[in-house]
């Protein structure tokens, strides 16, 4: 709202940047993975949280979940994962 960008506007560049996202996924082996959240409004006072995972060393991206700021969907992104080689989880 502060920057004057309308809704519909995120919403075309988060869906064109995840299209985009097998072209910068990390292949290699994963020493570190940093996780973060970030969160923005979605409408009237309705939090969207996404929580991403990054490789620290290739300074890649290895995945993301949305939902709420809670157990549930931190369990949900640990799961994700479950699947990656990852020598130490911080």
């Amino acid at each position: 709202r502060s920057l004057k960008v309308s809704h519909v506007a995120v919403y075309k560049w988060t869906r064109e940047f995840g299209e985009k996202l097998d072209e910068i996924k990390s292949d290699t082996e994963i020493k570190v993975v940093e996780i973060d959240e970030m969160h923005s409004y979605v409408g009237q006072k309705n939090y969207c949280w996404i929580w991403i995972t990054v490789d620290r060393a290739g300074r890649k991206f290895i995945g993301c979940v949305t939902g709420k700021r809670d157990t549930k969907t931190g369990k949900k992104l640990w799961e994700s994962l479950e699947n990656k080689n990852i020598d130490d989880i911080m």
